[in-house]
């Protein structure tokens, strides 16, 4: 299948360095494409390994059916062939077995482009939301909790109460 992308590429690719957001959003959008292309072709070639094994059961089937029956035609012993003898002698032959695996191959593989192409979407949903976190400075290296810090915010915090407290007595004095 020609594409420009390998699923163990397009894997390691889903990983998010939320240091590097501007280079995982700039590369989404192309990548989710590249993805979503793959998923569609694969399960387009699926669906054609799937018509071409119908086709070679079909006609196995009618050219086991017509041996079965010129066997049963020439010895009078023989039974009719059942339904069940027929599918079985068309399941076991080589043109049929090899088109099966061939099929189950291209349903792995579309299967597998297609849990990629839900991820990607996923991981726009995840780059949006660590966007968000990154322009509120969820990432920043400080976290706000050193000693200065927590005493400058704690004289604001006691400020606060202080004038609360005042504007509560000041409203208790009045008659």
């Amino acid at each position: 299948m020609p594409n420009r992308l390998s699923i163990e590429e397009a894997e390691k690719l889903l990983l998010v360095d939320k240091n590097q957001l501007d280079d995982d959003l700039a590369m989404q959008p192309d990548t989710y494409y590249q993805v979503a292309s793959a998923s569609a072709e694969c399960g387009a070639l699926r669906d054609s390994a799937k018509y071409e094994l119908d086709q070679i059961t079909a006609e196995t089937d009618a050219r086991v059916r017509q041996e079965l029956q010129d066997e049963a035609d020439q010895d009078a012993k023989r039974k009719k062939p059942t339904e069940a003898e027929i599918c079985n002698n068309a399941r076991l032959d080589r043109k049929v077995d090899a088109q099966q695996r061939h099929f189950a191959k291209w349903t792995r593989l579309a299967a597998q482009w297609r849990a990629l192409e839900m991820a990607f979407a996923q991981r726009a949903h995840v780059l949006r939301d660590l966007t968000n976190l990154y322009t509120s400075s969820y990432f920043q290296t400080s976290s706000g909790n050193n000693p200065a810090t927590r005493q400058a915010k704690d004289r604001v915090a006691a400020t606060g109460r202080a004038a609360v407290t005042e504007a509560r007595n000041v409203g208790k004095r009045r008659p």
